[in-house]
């Protein structure tokens, strides 16, 4: 039988374009609902749900897997920090500051360019001239869209808090996708997410309790905010992370 690998390489690229689709509405909703529940809960709710919802599927190869995982609980732990814990909870955060344009544009150009630097310095991947070009055009890119093209306004421009809090998660996001690339074999897709989003909503749920008792921004449950948060443990979480996977 002939594996085509050109094949898989469009499977890859169109499991991140699916990605990029369904997290480009993380962004607005970061900043929707700032009014209606605080950063930290809305990121433990998400989480929790993803979680809930993913475990049927999961726990019948868990109990197979559990050596490896057990074996591998170091890595887990670190990578369910900064894909889970860290990554969109900073997002949130940031949302509570800047518009969304500002959080997809710095969240989605910067995160890249991080990526191949991470790659460079830990994994030892060359630099090539093509990713060279895509490093300068984001680079660029940014720039331009934050400047508005005013060659003065660039000059001046400086980062607010919310424009650093996003650069923050677009370092977490740039090392849990390195580290996604070393995940351990015997570990199947699901079962690694399962377990990635069980122990990321765990180390979370500290912070979501201080929150929950010094936060002035009180929780407004209605059915929008629970549709929200339903979007976002489905298709932000588990379909988009999934699509993650087949890219690695």
């Amino acid at each position: 039988m002939v594996i085509n690998t050109n094949n898989y390489k469009f499977y890859g690229i169109g499991a991140a374009i699916l990605a990029t689709l369904i997290w480009s509405g993380n962004f607005i909703v970061a900043r929707g609902v700032i009014h209606e529940i605080p950063p930290v809960s809305l990121a433990f709710y998400r989480w929790m749900t993803a979680t809930i919802l993913l475990a049927p599927f999961a726990i019948r190869s868990l109990k197979a897997e559990l050596p490896v995982i057990k074996k591998n609980w170091k890595y887990l732990l670190i990578i369910s920090f900064f894909g889970i814990t860290a990554y969109n909870t900073l997002i949130y955060i940031a949302g509570t500051y800047i518009p969304a344009m500002n959080l997809a544009l710095i969240g989605t150009t910067s995160s890249p360019v991080m990526s191949i630097l991470l790659a460079a310095i830990f994994l030892k991947e060359a630099i090539k001239p093509l990713r060279i070009i895509g490093l300068i055009s984001c680079i660029t890119g940014i720039l331009i869209l934050l400047s508005k093209g005013s060659w003065d306004r660039l000059i001046h421009f400086h980062f607010t808090a919310g424009d650093w809090w996003i650069l923050l998660a677009a370092l977490c996001f740039a090392i849990y996708n390195i580290m996604a690339r070393k995940r351990p074999s015997g570990i199947t897709p699901v079962s690694f997410l399962f377990i990635t989003f069980l122990i990321g909503t765990t180390l979370l749920f500290p912070a979501f309790l201080v929150e929950s008792n010094t936060s002035h921004t009180p929780i407004n449950w209605n059915w929008s905010l629970v549709l929200i948060i339903a979007y976002l443990g489905i298709g932000n979480s588990i379909i988009s992370f999934l699509m993650l996977e087949y890219c690695h």
